[in-house]
């Protein structure tokens, strides 16, 4: 995978808390903007794929599947609200992305329809490794959620700068910003139990400009347009 899993085995081996937490506090209500995406990208052209945008798709439709079934996974462990709403969105993410596997004829993994199951061994790796990992703590849990977003925001910025198809880069960049929300949920949950988020992919700086930054709303209409903020 583009990122490298060696900085989750790491995590795993160095930030083991072993800690049961109570109850945490609710935060900011997770919007993915969906809904109306799939009618802006069916309105958007479409341009020849090349074999790195194809494998992209691939690559980021079973990360986004990987987000999903830890979180769900993680939902039934610790019966945490943050799990299941952010799981709910993963399924919004994966499905954006299965329409764009569709609309350029491009099979979907053959494992899409089983939860924890995967066509990529990396990704096999990965989803075990996240699940292990969040089920030693609730804490753990969090901080594995944190760590998937981090992650997958720096993915998705990769994906962006290979891609010149602004169906493909509009779907890219409103998954990013559900991502920033979904960072931006963890951390204050980490928050909670005075547990400072250490970026694992993006830099510390990002992260924290990220975590710092409000809660974004609206759909991202303009391809290039994949800051911070509201659109």
């Amino acid at each position: 995978m583009k990122s490298n899993l060696k900085t989750v085995l790491l995590l795993m081996i160095f930030f083991s808390f072993g800690l049961l937490a109570g109850p945490a506090a609710a935060a900011s209500s997770i919007t993915s903007g969906q809904g109306s995406l799939a009618k802006l990208v069916a309105q958007l052209p479409q341009a020849p794929l090349d074999a790195v945008e194809t494998a992209d798709l691939i690559h980021m439709i079973e990360e986004e599947k990987v987000a999903r079934d830890v979180y769900s996974t993680l939902f039934e462990e610790w019966g945490h609200w943050i799990f299941d709403h952010i799981a709910l969105s993963e399924q919004q993410h994966v499905d954006a992305v299965t329409a764009l596997l569709e609309r350029y004829d491009i099979p979907l993994p053959v494992s899409m329809a089983l939860p924890g199951v995967y066509d990529s061994v990396e990704m096999q790796e990965l989803y075990a490794a996240l699940v292990e990992q969040g089920r030693v703590s609730l804490i753990d849990a969090l901080y594995v959620g944190a760590t998937i977003e981090d992650m997958d925001i720096l993915d998705l910025r990769e994906c962006i700068e290979l891609t010149d198809n602004p169906d493909i880069e509009t779907v890219y960049e409103n998954l990013m910003r559900g991502s920033r929300n979904h960072l931006r949920s963890f951390v204050d949950q980490l928050t909670l139990y005075d547990i400072v988020y250490t970026a694992q992919y993006l830099t510390q700086e990002e992260v924290d400009a990220i975590v710092a930054s409000e809660h974004e709303t609206g759909l991202i209409t303009t391809p290039g347009n994949n800051g911070q903020g509201n659109n």
